[in-house]
């Protein structure tokens, strides 16, 4: 599976799990609240500034070794 496959798979996964079809930051805050919306936010930019991001804590890009 590419990285972008994967990353498609998370998505979905992510949006069954809050019961919504989309991310979008303003629609979570509506159903759970800030913490939701501001977490939210975060995985968006994570997604964004690091494209194999998994959101596995303490995991660090090859390039930071």
């Amino acid at each position: 599976m590419s990285p972008t496959e994967t990353l498609n798979r998370q998505n979905e996964l992510e949006e069954r799990r809050l019961g919504m079809r989309t991310l979008d930051p303003a629609e979570i805050a509506l159903h759970f609240g800030r913490a939701a919306e501001l977490r939210a936010l975060i995985a968006r930019e994570r997604m964004q500034l690091v494209p194999g991001a998994t959101g596995t804590k303490g995991a660090c890009s090859p390039e930071a070794q």
